[in-house]
């Protein structure tokens, strides 16, 4: 089940909890439509319950430094 038009943001006293850039780390793809998806398995940024967590990055936003 998907659940859409959530909205997710961490916000945090720890600012190294806090998401800014894509590190080694991250787990991310590039999706049928050729968006970049950043994922968080679960628990990581909301309830477990929830489950992974993904949100997409039109082209638009990327177009500057996308190659």
């Amino acid at each position: 089940m998907q659940i859409k038009n959530v909205s997710y943001w961490l916000d945090s006293e720890v600012k190294e909890w806090d998401f800014k850039e894509i590190l080694e780390s991250t787990q991310f793809y590039i999706n049928e439509k050729d968006h970049l998806v950043i994922s968080f398995d679960k628990g990581d940024v909301a309830p477990m319950y929830m489950g992974v967590v993904t949100f997409e990055i039109p082209n638009d936003v990327l177009k500057e430094i996308r190659k």
